[in-house]
């Protein structure tokens, strides 16, 4: 389920990602 969760995660999580890597790194900071 691991594998199947990752690959479908994938393509959202890149896009999810790329959306928090521009405000995390703002908060965090």
């Amino acid at each position: 389920m691991a594998v199947f969760c990752s690959l479908t995660s994938k393509p959202l999580s890149s896009i999810e990602h790329h959306s928090l890597s521009i405000h995390v790194p703002q908060t965090h900071d």
